[in-house]
């Protein structure tokens, strides 16, 4: 009566020694690791820290044909409520036209979703936005095809 046990005892002591292994049909399966929480969007502000255009400022031409020169945004989150606001810097040149003095932008409350790591903004200084919500940051792809990336801060 004691065989089929002594047959298992090889096995139960290497995952002993193993440590957080079970033995299953007299094999020892380690146990997996636990796979990390994907990067969540946090209640805090998210500062602009450049583009695949280049560094601060970032320069973008919106669909009505003026180039916007943006010297800084922050996109703050509220994660309870589901919701954002943004505000910045940055310098309007109208078609044909001369660069106006850079002025102050603001973005007031917006709802924003989020699906998994893909966030939906429906207005940031360079448009509406899809982002990717990665550990620490956000990549955000605006209406011209330019990502802006925001650090969190």
């Amino acid at each position: 009566m004691l065989a089929p046990f002594a047959r298992l005892a090889a096995p139960i002591t290497a995952c002993l020694v193993a440590g957080g292994a079970v033995v299953v049909g007299g094999a020892c399966v380690l146990g997996s690791p636990t796979n990390p929480a994907p990067p969540g969007l946090v209640s805090r502000p998210y500062v602009l820290t450049g583009s695949n255009l280049g560094p601060l400022p970032v320069t973008i031409t919106d669909a009505s044909g003026r180039k916007i020169r943006v010297i800084a945004d922050t996109l703050t989150f509220s994660t309870g409520t589901l919701s954002y606001h943004g505000s910045g810097t940055a310098a309007v040149t109208p078609p044909g036209g001369t660069e106006q003095p850079p002025g102050n932008v603001t973005i007031s409350q917006r709802s924003y979703q989020l699906l998994g790591t893909t966030l939906t903004l429906p207005a940031t200084i360079g448009g509406s936005a899809t982002a990717i919500v990665e550990p620490g940051a956000i990549q955000a792809k605006m209406p011209d095809g330019s990502v802006w990336i925001y650090g969190e801060r």
